[in-house]
């Protein structure tokens, strides 16, 4: 799992090669991509067509799965999901998709976009009734303060956003405002599980202090 790449100005291809052959070498079975793809303009992207190269790279068995963030939005959102369709990436927008009769792959349309993000967030609790929860749910919504959304001990969600607060001391602030910023929660034993990802790239300045870009290996044992 990565998020927040936030690819524009600052993140070119070559962070995004960097990234692409790290993930390459965990041999994952499936990469799922929890939003902030994009830094909120298409225009700012320097090698389209070799962007579209690396994602083509990325190899798992199971393929990429991804969901929106709130700097994927804006002018220029139409752009990014052409870009995004064309790129072998999986692009779920409140849609699920059953991966290897196993699991069901969800993934939400942010639930504060940073302007227009074709149509408005959709709720998933009728969907949900009519699948049941026989099969496990992996959830991508890139915003943890939408975590209270989900009731279900068979859910996994996946978020970014945080980035940890990215330079100190915003971790604090990070940490006051959600109830997860970073790393695994859990309620209870009868709530959903939670993993929030520090980003795997940056937002504004090209640094960070106290807090790690990172790629999430997430390993699931089913009992």
């Amino acid at each position: 799992m990565i998020s927040d790449l936030h690819l524009g100005y600052v993140n070119d291809v070559n962070k995004l090669k960097k990234i692409v052959s790290k993930i390459n070498q965990l041999t994952p079975d499936i990469v799922f991509i929890s939003g902030d793809l994009f830094d909120g303009n298409y225009n700012a992207l320097q090698d389209v067509e070799g962007m579209k190269e690396q994602f083509k790279r990325l190899s798992s068995t199971c393929g990429t799965y991804m969901c929106w963030g709130n700097h994927d939005a804006g002018e220029t959102f139409e752009k990014m999901k052409t870009l995004v369709e064309a790129s072998d990436i999986t692009l779920l927008e409140d849609e699920m998709t059953i991966v290897g009769e196993e699991i069901l792959v969800v993934g939400r349309k942010d639930s504060r976009p940073i302007g227009s993000q074709d149509g408005t967030r959709k709720s998933m609790q009728d969907p949900f009734k009519k699948v049941g929860n026989q099969l496990p749910k992996i959830i991508l919504d890139h915003q943890p303060s939408t975590i209270d959304e989900y009731k279900q001990a068979n859910e996994l969600i996946l978020s970014g956003h945080t980035h940890q607060g990215q330079i100190f001391p915003f971790n604090l602030v990070t940490k006051a405002y959600f109830t997860v910023d970073y790393g695994y929660y859990r309620k209870n034993e009868h709530s959903p599980q939670v993993i929030v990802s520090s980003g795997v790239g940056t937002w504004g300045p090209p640094m960070r202090i106290s807090t790690q870009s990172e790629i999430v290996q997430i390993e699931i044992i089913t009992e």
